[in-house]
């Protein structure tokens, strides 16, 4: 009879450690922290894969040219042979930025020295995506740190993405809108 009642303690002592090692698992498990899984970014812009643009005046093969989503002003100017010796290399300086970005369906002209470039009411309007930083200022509610928004914001495709980029309160916009252009 101690023989059955030592088997009997035994088989309840093995069962108190099952029974224990069974909760120290889930307790221990439900601390583990979930794995992390890093999936692949999605390229989810609407960057369209081809552009294509004119240009035309001081360069060497004025035209129009296809090139691929993404190219810069430089990409394009590359393409249609550099500028010519005639181009009014200051003038290029001061208002083209070669590393921004394409926007499909551009026109891009390029004086040539001492050109007097004819204002009319549509190119009288300051571009915001090849304005600097001053020609920006000079527009109603917008200083220096607007400025620098717009820059950073862009390419535009309209004048509305100001909006839309939460980059000008709808008040300046309105004060604006007819004085600016994206192209």
């Amino acid at each position: 009879m101690v023989i059955i009642k030592q088997k009997w303690v035994s088989l309840g002592l093995a069962g108190a450690v099952l029974v224990l090692a069974g909760i120290f698992t889930v307790v221990t498990s439900a601390n583990k922290p979930e794995p992390l899984i890093i999936k692949p970014a999605v390229d989810d812009s609407s960057e369209p894969t081809e552009l294509v643009v004119d240009v035309s005046g001081a360069v060497e093969k004025p035209g129009v040219y296809r090139l691929a989503g993404g190219s810069r002003i430089n990409d394009v100017l590359i393409a249609a042979g550099g500028l010519s010796a005639k181009a009014d290399r200051d003038w290029c300086n001061q208002h083209l930025n070669l590393a921004q970005k394409l926007i499909d369906g551009v026109k891009i002209y390029i004086p040539e020295k001492g050109e007097a470039l004819s204002v009319n009411p549509e190119s009288a309007l300051i571009n915001i995506n090849t304005a600097t930083a001053g020609e920006l200022d000079t527009l109603a509610g917008v200083g220096p740190a607007t400025a620098a928004k717009i820059i950073q914001a862009r390419p535009y495709t309209t004048v509305a993405e100001l909006l839309s980029k939460k980059v000008l309160t709808a008040k300046v916009y309105e004060a604006i809108k007819n004085k600016i252009s994206v192209y």
